[in-house]
């Protein structure tokens, strides 16, 4: 809905893509459908991803808050387990050790 320079393009594009007669209902659900078949932990994530399509300019957009979460959740692409870390407008891949390496103070730093 958004382009890299703050653009308002809407949703249109993306209700195409999906098919004829698709809105923000068919939308929203696809992007539910992909975050639970993606992520590990299934629907918890939706404790801590927040969706919702609002109007604006005359468009539709997607917001999608995200709130730090004292749990992992592990991306799932092929079969396989990967692990990324957000770092500043970047997610960095990490092999398992240094996710538990990150992950074990991550988890210390939401205690304090």
């Amino acid at each position: 809905g958004i382009d890299d320079k703050k653009k308002i393009l809407g949703l249109e594009n993306d209700y195409n893509l999906l098919g004829e007669n698709c809105g923000a209902d068919e939308f929203e659900q696809k992007l539910i459908d992909k975050l639970v078949s993606s992520f590990t932990r299934n629907s918890k994530i939706f404790e801590y991803v927040f969706i919702k399509i609002i109007p604006y300019e005359n468009k539709e957009i997607c917001v999608v808050k995200v709130k730090p979460s004292p749990v992992a959740f592990i991306w799932i692409a092929s079969g396989q387990y990967q692990f990324y870390v957000r770092h500043g407008t970047t997610s960095r891949p990490y092999l398992a050790n240094d996710f538990l390496d990150y992950w074990s103070q991550r988890v210390r730093q939401l205690e304090l």
